[in-house]
């Protein structure tokens, strides 16, 4: 859309790449924060008692 919009307004095919291109590295960005803050509010599971039949010992 940032490509086609700028060859639009008169800019030139390498110009308008670079700021699609730029567009497209901004929103992956976006999103990557956007997991990492999701990733914050995960809880992590109770550990479970192992089972005496699997307990380490001889």
């Amino acid at each position: 859309m940032q490509a086609t919009s700028l060859t639009n307004s008169g800019a030139d095919l390498l110009t308008a790449t670079t700021g699609g291109i730029r567009s497209a590295f901004l929103c992956g960005a976006i999103i990557s924060l956007g997991a990492i803050v999701a990733a914050l509010f995960i809880k992590k599971p109770e550990p479970r008692a192992m089972p005496a039949e699997f307990a380490p010992g001889h």
